[in-house]
């Protein structure tokens, strides 16, 4: 017997709710049941943090795996505050477990300038950002850093508001280092995001910007973590 048949229907809708209320982002959640008792709506309040059609499949996904329950995604209604906390939740600790890997770069030549298209992807989902510059290596290294940020916002429905500062490679004690600095409105303190990448021998500059630009970003998420390269990760 499932766990659905075996447990009566307000249980199984206050179950349902407390498990929703559990997924990354989400500050409250209310399941409603049509005159059979099967669930018609299920309405999320939720932060801008995450994108709204990822929580959606998360949704349907933890109903079927806990309870086998497969669930319209047109019957989801999710409203999102720009907001890490609301009525005493914060949802920054409970988004520890967002996942973002960088999984290539597309470089393409047009008329004199490079156009750089950075991918990163989240469980099944991709985000893309795209600049443009001309052929020289100050300029390049700063699309890469543009294009990054874009995905980012993507991915974090930050849509334009972080910008770039600068992107600079310095020397420490004969080290190499890419060093990038973001400014974020959102940022509490008012400072700039600093980030930093060893650029060893062999390593390929423009990866150096990517993991340098991400970790600009991760002392300001906290929640963002990004997992390794993916095998096959790079320039196409």
């Amino acid at each position: 017997m499932s766990d659905r048949e075996s447990m009566p229907t307000k249980d199984l809708i206050r179950s349902c709710g407390t498990l929703l209320s559990k997924i990354p982002g989400v500050f409250s959640v209310n399941v409603s049941t049509d005159s059979l008792g099967d669930i018609s709506d299920i309405h999320i309040l939720a932060t801008t943090r995450r994108n709204a059609k990822q929580i959606s499949r998360d949704i349907q996904s933890a109903l079927a795996a806990a309870f086998k329950l497969e669930i319209d995604h047109r019957i989801i209604s999710i409203a999102q505050i720009e907001s890490d906390t609301y009525a005493g939740v914060d949802c920054r600790d409970r988004n520890a477990e967002v996942r973002l890997r960088y999984t290539g770069m597309n470089v393409s030549m047009r008329s004199g300038k490079r156009t750089y298209q950075v991918r990163l992807a989240r469980d099944e989902e991709e985000f893309l950002g795209e600049a443009e510059c001309a052929n020289a290596p100050r300029q390049k290294r700063r699309a890469i850093a543009e294009a990054t940020i874009q995905a980012l916002e993507a991915a974090l429905s930050l849509e334009g508001k972080l910008g770039l500062v600068l992107i600079h490679n310095i020397e420490l004690e004969g080290i190499q280092v890419v060093l990038t600095a973001i400014e974020c409105p959102e940022a509490s303190d008012g400072r700039l995001l600093i980030g930093a990448a060893h650029c060893a021998r062999n390593d390929d500059e423009a990866e150096c910007v990517v993991r340098s630009t991400l970790d600009a970003l991760n002392r300001f998420c906290g929640r963002l973590s990004v997992q390794g390269w993916a095998a096959g990760a790079g320039r196409r």
